[in-house]
């Protein structure tokens, strides 16, 4: 059983921009310090900061010596998502390595990006899984020759609105749902690794870019996790923050926004972010808080009260994209608190 608490944060971007970036963390930090085990998902790996993503014209990666931000910080980041590709997985996974950070995600074949992240604590022992939706749809992937990410596939059909032939332009009706052999793949993994381990995370990145959006795909997996074994489910990729959902005995951040995010991308949509606590006894979820995050003119990630004006802002915002999941937000001191 595993007691304790846990850090969640969503997406984790230290390249270097600006002289304050390798300061962009300190006035976190102590929160972070304090956590028994801190997770996050990497968005930009460790590699050639001059290397621009063939497919994504403008995205670098980061320095390899801004690894070092993460000591001390986290314990283990996921690896699975659209800006992990070829060889700079290879070279970003052993700087990882040097700096002790656990990963997972991604790999040098199918079976190492599906390899769990293992962290042990006072409290007993946290497994982390991730895997990505939004890839390239050749040469991404990790296969069983291949270096690459873990994947679960999305899949969409749009059905013509009923009312198109009088109405033209009317927008489409969009179905999606999980590629069934990749899902199970990824339901197999999480009861491999409830049997090993005290409490079950996954990172999930997914969803639309800038989009609070849930699609039916992403609930779909998510519960299938939940159901397989998983405790808690952490989502990443929207850049922007989404609902918070209690499913059975778990809990489902469908998007934390981004915590720290210096790559230059859609500079001002970047800002906002959350920290999600989950205190934790004989590996039951207790109470679900959210420290509300921004990022300043010089990327440096900050806690903002509910009471101050950008706080009450994001909390605002959480509040509004949990109402349809039935997820109560109420601001409490310098914290969100977070119930069914």
């Amino acid at each position: 059983m595993f007691t304790g608490s846990i850090d969640f944060v969503g997406d984790i971007n230290l390249r270097r921009c600006l002289d304050s970036d390798e300061t962009g963390l300190d006035e976190v930090a102590d929160e972070l310090a304090a956590a028994d085990v801190r997770l996050g998902n990497l968005e930009g790996a460790f590699a050639d900061g001059d290397e621009e993503l063939f497919y994504k014209p403008g995205w670098y990666h980061g320095q390899p010596e801004m690894a070092k931000c993460l000591v001390g910080r986290f314990d283990a980041v996921g690896c699975a998502n659209n800006v992990h590709h070829g060889g700079a997985i290879v070279q970003s996974l052993e700087v990882l390595d040097q700096q002790e950070i656990a990963h997972t995600g991604a790999g040098m074949d199918l079976e190492a990006a599906h390899a769990p992240a293992i962290v042990s604590s006072a409290g007993g022992s946290v497994g982390m899984l991730a895997y990505t939706s939004v890839f390239e749809p050749s040469g991404h992937a990790a296969t069983e020759t291949q270096v690459g990410v873990a994947t679960i596939k999305g899949l969409t059909a749009y059905e013509p609105n009923p009312r198109v032939l009088h109405m033209p332009g009317a927008p489409a009706i969009v179905h999606t749902w999980a590629d069934p052999d990749e899902l199970g793949r990824a339901v197999a993994d999480v009861r491999r690794l409830r049997e090993r381990v005290d409490f079950v995370v996954v990172y999930l990145h997914f969803g639309v870019s800038m989009s609070p959006v849930v699609h039916d795909y992403q609930r779909q997996i998510a519960h299938a996790l939940i159901d397989a074994g998983a405790n808690a489910v952490a989502g990443s990729h929207s850049h922007t923050l989404g609902g918070i959902e209690f499913y059975e005995s778990g809990v489902v951040f469908y998007s934390l926004g981004n915590f720290v995010f210096n790559v230059g991308f859609h500079p001002d949509a970047t800002k906002d972010g959350a920290l999600a606590k989950l205190d934790i006894n004989d590996s039951a979820i207790q109470s679900c808080t959210l420290l509300p995050t921004y990022r300043d003119a010089r990327a440096r990630t900050t806690f903002v009260s509910p009471s101050s004006a950008e706080g009450a802002r994001i909390a605002e915002m959480i509040r509004s994209r949990c109402a349809d999941m039935g997820t109560k937000v109420e601001a409490s001191g310098s914290s969100l608190v977070v119930t069914r």
